[in-house]
């Protein structure tokens, strides 16, 4: 393993909490993520001090909140399911399904109750005279529960379907339908619109990563996900903000590409890290970032076909 990985998941591993920033509390999230990276590094007696603090925080209604005391918005939930699942796959642990069934199943059967506000179009007026052009009908996830679908949290959304074996749930179906939809005609995503008053918005790195990896497995050829790869490809470097360049590089790595430059981005990304924030949630995408096209991040996902 590269040294500064080493180093990297010792930080990771010596931290007392697993926050958004330096000693601050635990946070859903980064506590997900930071469990992700050391099972996905083998630091598996590590990794089991998140999975427990994950099943403390679950709610009597399976939900996960952002932190314990803010029990909403709910969309922390979909990264507990991936680490559950991942320890499934991963772990070493023959009891690991038994031990995460429960919390799971609860898990998704309150995510797939967790509601967007569709729009519906009427027959007589045209997307462009609505000041918008994407599908506005399409169901995914948002942020906070009775808003409108956005990028992010449905692909979170459909990661954790996907690992935890719901491929073929309608709304998983429909969610693949929504991120197609909302990536912007010349590559990449915004947080979820398209065009706003006739004006076509800019893509953004993070959104774009993420739903590039929600959508591993699917065929790069086609159009939104290729320009959308070649987006990453010309965008990323030594600037870009930590967690957009974690998920910039997993969006890539998930559809078989990762830079030659991309442990060194990563590198110089951990040197920042480590100097100004020390921030749990920015180390553990760094380094499930670092794993590249082997992360089991998406080394798990059906093709494309399974969608029917």
């Amino acid at each position: 393993m590269v040294d500064w990985i080493s180093d990297l998941l010792d930080q990771l591993t010596e931290m007392k909490t697993w926050g958004y920033a330096h000693d601050s509390e635990n946070a859903t999230e980064p506590v997900a993520m930071s469990t992700l990276a050391l099972l996905s590094h083998g630091r598996f007696q590590t990794a089991s001090r998140g999975f427990d603090w994950l099943h403390q925080q679950q709610l009597p209604d399976g939900t996960l909140g952002v932190t314990p005391s803010q029990t909403t918005p709910k969309w922390p939930t979909f990264l507990a399911i991936l680490a559950w699942k991942m320890d499934d796959i991963l772990g070493q642990d023959q009891q690991s399904t038994h031990r995460h069934g429960k919390s799971v199943d609860k898990a998704v059967d309150a995510m797939l109750q967790i509601k967007a506000t569709i729009i519906p179009i009427r027959s007589d007026t045209p997307l462009r005279n609505r000041g918008v052009t994407h599908n506005t009908t399409l169901l995914g996830w948002p942020w906070v529960e009775g808003t409108h679908s956005w990028c992010e949290p449905t692909a979170m959304a459909l990661m954790a379907l996907r690992a935890s074996g719901n491929d073929d749930q309608p709304r998983a179906k429909e969610s693949v339908e929504l991120l197609l939809d909302r990536i912007l005609p010349t590559g990449g995503c915004n947080y979820g619109n398209t065009t706003v008053l006739g004006q076509m918005l800019r893509p953004h790195i993070q959104p774009t990563g993420l739903v590039l990896t929600a959508l591993a497995g699917f065929d790069s050829s086609r159009k939104p996900i290729r320009n959308s790869l070649r987006y990453l490809q010309k965008t990323l470097c030594s600037q870009t903000a930590t967690a957009s360049l974690c998920w910039g590089l997993m969006g890539l790595a998930s559809h078989g590409i990762f830079p030659s430059d991309g442990l060194s981005l990563l590198e110089h990304a951990y040197r920042r890290t480590r100097q100004f924030d020390q921030s749990a949630w920015k180390l553990a995408l760094i380094a499930l970032a670092a794993l590249g096209n082997g992360s089991p991040l998406f080394a798990h996902c059906h093709t494309e076909e399974m969608f029917g």
